[in-house]
């Protein structure tokens, strides 16, 4: 192209014009064969979020109440396979009460495992001791002075009823009743027919 161009330009007068073109032409169309500037791409890692809660390691620290018991946070409290010490498990049927395996159901009172509906030095609650002459029963301290006759038991009010028959004290003492029925042989059977008949009445009066 540009000796062409050369070729057509000898002679006097456009030879500065000639020059021009040659030195213009070739610039203007020629195509460019530059590549586009590569994509830009991140290369900073993804952000990962710290767990909530970290995992605990030999020697973790545990939440306030808890101790660090082979690779687990126990309450040496109430914890049966763990109970007052690491490791220390109750035997079976028995519970952890404040550090000390006690038979399920029992109180700890004064370093002693103690039943509270029966125990007359811990009746109902820890050292509530009942008087001479009482026992404990259901929690509550009885006077055994009192002598029943055959057939009947004393109760929290220290008085004597009939256990097989009494709709206020059926089968055990304080067991009431239920609205139409009543207490046959310690059993409270539906008195059928009544809620009927007598629908304001309710059945659960003492015989």
């Amino acid at each position: 192209m540009t000796r062409k161009i050369i070729a057509a330009c000898i002679g006097p007068g456009i030879l500065i014009l000639c020059i021009l073109a040659v030195v213009l032409i070739p610039g203007c169309s020629s195509t460019s064969t530059k590549s586009p500037p590569p994509l830009v791409t991140s290369t900073t890692p993804a952000t990962t979020l710290p767990a909530t809660v970290p995992p605990l390691t030999t020697g973790g620290t545990c939440r306030q109440g808890l101790t660090w018991c082979n690779g687990h946070c126990s309450d040496l409290s109430v914890d049966i396979g763990d109970c007052g010490a690491c490791s220390n498990s109750c035997p079976s049927g028995q519970s952890c009460v404040s550090g000390q395996c006690c038979t399920k159901g029992q109180a700890l009172c004064n370093g002693f495992c103690s039943d509270l509906t029966v125990d007359v030095k811990n009746c109902g609650h820890c050292g509530n001791v009942c008087p001479n002459g009482f026992i404990c029963r259901d929690a509550k301290c009885l006077n055994m002075n009192i002598v029943c006759p055959s057939g009947q038991t004393e109760c929290f009010d220290e008085r004597c009823y009939d256990l097989t028959s009494d709709n206020m004290n059926c089968g055990s003492c304080g067991n009431v009743c239920p609205a139409y029925s009543g207490c046959t042989k310690s059993v409270c059977v539906a008195m059928e027919g009544y809620e009927d008949t007598f629908p304001n009445i309710i059945i659960h009066m003492p015989v």
